[in-house]
């Protein structure tokens, strides 16, 4: 461990250990979560890639599907994985309430050492995913564990240009705390050991993510970014779904402001300056590549910043967007 140790300490990114030796049967325990709402469209895939992963080192104990009232086929195409895959679990809720309510059922009924909540409009091409992404946790110099996040090819100037911001802030949040922050605490992918999962439960929707990072941090727990554990996602394709999700980043402070102080919200999202400076220098390039998805970036970014003053904050089950959830 001292040596893992010595690794996370003397790099600007993580590095973490992928190769573990376990007796079969002393694999790490893994549940994993999927908080899903009308995803017929790709649950299927996500359930064929989680089902592919390298159980060699870890022991997937289940995978527990949360339906929050969906009522299109989720429920049917998760009950016929569960047919031929026992490992697999469906949890069917008649009526919606919300993400922060289906990942507490998740956090509930979960039983492993570790557990892995990943959204069902995502892909994982890796089958090393989960080792990885819990890599930091096996070696105990961790609680809280966060994916990288991948945009796939986008389909219109959109969601390029989206892709393009999203390029641009992965260059300015690795470099802020070696990527350890509350900006990489993406929501496709967290894995958590038992002691923090047993010890929360999330209040709202709005800035869940965030929400458990601050949670980490606050109670003395340890969070890591892990880039080599990648997971994949559509970005919106219309501008009316992009206004809403980035409208829940607009909120976010006020709703975290809930639970949390002022003091502690400002230190975690404060970004240096001089790093920013940096950061913007390295991603000049990018920019020169492509300056009109980074015009109508800025356009985009602007007119979600004034609807947000006169678009009342949501706190629960948040409007969904819908063109994300087809990803091939």
């Amino acid at each position: 461990q001292s040596q893992m140790a010595a690794i996370f300490k003397n790099k600007k990114i993580n590095l973490i250990p992928e190769t573990y030796y376990f007796k079969p049967d002393s694999r790490p325990k893994v549940s994993i979560g999927i908080p899903a709402l009308n995803e017929e469209a790709n649950i299927g895939r996500i359930l064929e890639d989680l089902l592919a992963q390298d159980q060699q080192e870890i022991d997937i104990k289940t995978i527990l599907v949360y339906s929050d009232g969906s009522t299109d086929s989720t429920n049917k195409i998760v009950a016929s994985f569960s047919h031929s895959h026992p490992v697999i679990k469906l949890i069917a809720s008649k009526i919606r309430h919300g993400l922060a309510y289906g990942q507490n059922i998740i956090y509930k009924n979960a039983k492993s050492d570790y557990l892995v909540v990943i959204q069902a409009d995502t892909r994982v091409k890796d089958p090393q995913f989960i080792k990885k992404l819990i890599a930091p946790l096996l070696s105990n110099l961790s609680d809280m564990a966060a994916a990288m996040i991948v945009p796939v090819k986008p389909l219109n100037k959109l969601d390029g240009a989206l892709k393009l911001s999203m390029a641009l802030k992965e260059t300015l949040f690795t470099s802020f705390n070696r990527g350890n922050n509350i900006y990489t605490c993406h929501g496709p992918a967290r894995a958590y050991s038992k002691k923090m999962y047993k010890s929360f439960q999330f209040d709202y929707d709005i800035g869940e993510d965030a929400f458990s990072y601050l949670k980490c941090i606050s109670s003395g727990y340890r969070y890591t970014y892990v880039p080599q554990a990648r997971i994949y996602f559509r970005l919106p394709t219309s501008l009316a779904e992009h206004v809403k999700q980035s409208l829940r980043f607009h909120h976010m402070r006020k709703t975290l402001s809930q639970n949390f102080s002022s003091d502690l919200i400002n230190k975690e999202m404060t970004i240096p300056l001089r790093i920013m400076a940096s950061s913007a220098l390295k991603g000049f390039r990018l920019i020169l590549n492509q300056p009109l998805e980074f015009v109508l970036y800025l356009c985009f970014s602007f007119l979600t910043f004034i609807i947000s003053f006169f678009v009342p904050s949501q706190t629960h089950k948040w409007d969904m967007i819908t063109s994300s959830k087809r990803l091939e």
